[in-house]
Formats: C-alpha cells, sequence, structure tokens
C-alpha cells in the first residue's frame, strides 16, 4: 500500500521535528523500503516495476542484515556520488557489502574550501531557491561521468537492481533521480513530489545532519541560509526543472552531450524504464 503524503505537513520544517507517526506511517510504505543502517532509501517510482532502483543517503552505517535486505531487493551495485575527501573527513567510508560491487561516482568533483563554502551557502538566503539552483547547476556540469555510469547500468543489466546515494540522499541523489525520472517520461509534479520525500527520509537522521551544520548554525548571518539548504521543497524541484531546460535543452540533450550517450542507448533504456 502506498500512502499518500500531504507534503504542505512539511512547509518551514527544514529543522524542525516532524510528527513521529507520520514520519513511521510513511517510511512504513512504498515507495520507502526499510534496508538497516540507511536512511531515506526509497524506490524510484518510475512506470515499469522491472527492476529496482533505488535511491539512499549514505550508507556507512548499513548492518549485516542491511546487507541482505539489498541483496533480497536484487541489488547488484552501488553507486556512490560523494568524494574521497569527503569520506574522510566525516569518516564515513563504505563497509564490504559481499557480492554487491560498491562504484565510485563523484558527481561534485570541485572541492571548496571553508571560505568558498560558506560564501555559497550565503546563496541559500531568502526562499533558497538560488543556493539550489547554482549548487545543482554544479552538479549537472561535474556530474555527467557519474551519472553516464548509472545510465550505462540501466542499459547493460536491465534484470539488476541499483543503488545511488550521496550523504543525505537530498541533491547529488536528488539530481540523478530528476534525470531518470525525466527520461521515463514522469511530469514535473511527480518528479517534484519524489524529491520533497526526502525531508521525510532523512527525519531518522535529522540530529546527525544538523551537526554538520553546526559551525554555521552559530553565526547569525549564517541561520537562515543553513536552515534553507537542509530543505527539499517541492518548488525547489520545479525550479530546478525549469533550469535544466532552460539550460540544458531536453533531457535527451544532456544525456547526449554530458553522458556520452547515443540516441541507441536513450531508445534502449527509455524502453526498459517503461516496458
Amino acid at each position: 500500500m502506498t500512502v499518500p503524503v500531504d507534503l504542505t505537513h512539511f512547509e518551514g520544517t527544514e529543522l524542525g521535528a516532524l510528527d513521529k507517526t507520520l514520519v513511521k506511517q510513511t517510511l512504513s510504505n512504498p515507495p520507502f523500503v526499510h534496508i538497516e543502517g540507511i536512511i531515506n532509501s526509497r524506490v524510484l517510482p518510475l512506470p515499469s516495476t522491472r527492476r529496482r532502483i533505488i535511491r539512499s543517503g549514505e550508507i556507512s552505517r548499513i548492518t549485516g542484515k542491511g546487507v541482505d535486505q539489498l541483496k533480497d531487493l536484487g541489488v547488484t551495485r552501488v553507486f556512490d556520488f560523494r568524494t574521497e575527501v569527503e569520506i574522510n573527513k566525516y569518516k564515513t567510508a563504505t563497509p564490504q557489502l559481499g557480492d554487491i560491487e560498491v562504484v565510485s561516482a563523484p558527481a561534485l568533483i570541485v572541492e571548496k574550501n571553508d571560505g568558498q563554502f560558506k560564501e555559497a551557502l550565503l546563496r541559500f538566503a531568502g526562499d533558497g531557491i538560488v543556493g539550489f539552483l547554482e549548487l545543482y547547476t554544479d552538479i549537472l556540469d561535474q556530474g555527467g561521468p557519474a551519472f553516464k555510469l548509472i545510465f550505462e547500468q540501466l542499459r547493460d543489466k536491465p534484470d539488476e537492481g541499483c543503488l545511488f546515494h550521496c550523504t543525505a540522499g537530498k541533491d547529488r541523489t536528488g539530481v540523478a533521480a530528476m534525470l531518470i525520472l525525466s527520461l521515463a517520461g514522469l511530469d514535473d509534479d511527480a518528479i517534484a513530489k519524489d524529491y520533497a520525500l526526502t525531508r521525510i527520509g532523512i527525519e531518522p537522521a535529522r540530529e546527525m545532519i544538523l551537526m554538520r551544520f553546526k559551525d554555521t548554525l552559530q553565526a547569525p548571518e549564517y541561520i537562515t541560509p543553513s536552515i534553507n539548504a537542509f530543505g527539499s521543497r517541492y518548488e525547489t524541484m520545479l525550479a530546478t526543472l525549469e533550469m535544466f531546460r532552460n539550460k540544458y535543452g531536453s533531457i535527451e540533450e544532456y544525456l547526449k552531450t554530458r553522458c556520452e550517450l547515443s540516441d541507441g542507448d536513450l531508445e534502449t533504456i527509455k524502453a526498459l524504464l517503461t516496458a
């Protein structure tokens, strides 16, 4: 059973705790899937139910039971969008997953120093849209080779499941999900709703994620931008989709130019996503 979620419940609650009953009910039903030790894990809402494509937050805390659950879901390969610098900074290396292959696929290659990070964070002031559009443009500009690996997986291994993740499963993961769902023909409303579910998905790790913002949350000028950067609002993805079309053209154009996929590749992948 899929529980319909009224996204208005989560407006203005980027840092505040959500209703525990509502969160538990939502996380216990599709599209969310429980994988012990992983946050924000859910199946992409594709027209085809032939295979499982799962998005999530980092998997460094996955348990042995969680590995077994991944296998039960048919996952044979995990794509990690984080950089080695990020993994080492937060001590969040991925453990051994048995027969499941872990592929390093950094989707945001240019690292920012502290000054550059704080300058970029200030762009999330106001409603935060400007900051997100700049961040997602960076991901789209730099992440082509990483996203190519996932689309090649979808093309070459149609009967195998996969999982892709970053840290919270929100930004790099959200952009990757946007690309896959766009190619599958989902409309903007469906893509934006999938994106917005992240606010619920990360609730169990809210305190841990807030700790990573603890320094900037001490400075008054960074409080609102930090709060906004934590969010995943429906309107943000709608604005991202508009930016995407204005800057990159169609999803097919992006995948051909940035991911070096052919027309034949796209026809094959699209058919597999929708069959």
